[in-house]
């Protein structure tokens, strides 16, 4: 059974990553990155290009194979599925830890599952993202591949999204 792995990955981490590999040890994975024409805000802070390769080179570092595909959002959910579908590979079973995604495709008859998180609390990407914003520890929580890009892109654009949001309202 294929199945399609939904989420953001702002930034992918160890939790993303060992969740990966437990749906690969069930059969083939498609790795979603949506929002894909998202970028530079507080909650969307990387840009898709950068999360496909923060997510080749953690998946190169642990040792496991998926597909992935980027996603943009389209602001009608109906249609958003549907892009999906039609991006996508052929895919029988979707899982997200969003439970509104998990509704949109339940309704159309795709089996949808809730993704086992690796030590949540430690391995979330909001956690992740503050830790960067502040100066944190936040390097261990990620594949070292992930980290590379972070540092190539800066942590200043985390502190700019974060300052940009209080204008905007994000």
């Amino acid at each position: 059974m294929k199945t399609l792995l939904v989420g953001r990955w702002q930034p992918f981490h160890k939790g993303h990553l060992e969740l990966v590999k437990a749906e690969a040890g069930k059969g083939d994975v498609i790795i979603a990155i949506c929002s894909a024409n998202r970028s530079h805000s507080l909650t969307n802070l990387f840009t898709a290009g950068e999360r496909y390769e923060m997510i080749t080179g953690a998946l190169d570092e642990g040792g496991v194979g998926a597909e992935i595909v980027t996603i943009p959002d389209t602001g009608n959910h109906a249609l958003w599925v549907e892009l999906v579908r039609r991006t996508c590979p052929k895919f029988e079973r979707v899982v997200s830890g969003n439970e509104f995604v998990r509704y949109l495709f339940s309704e159309r008859g795709f089996e949808v599952g809730e993704p086992k998180f690796f030590e949540k609390e430690k391995y979330n990407g909001t956690k992740i993202r503050k830790l960067m914003a502040d100066g944190g520890n936040w390097k261990e929580m990620v594949p070292k591949g992930v980290a590379k890009v972070v540092e190539r892109v800066g942590r200043d654009r985390l502190r700019l999204a974060q300052r940009d949001s209080f204008s905007k309202n994000e």
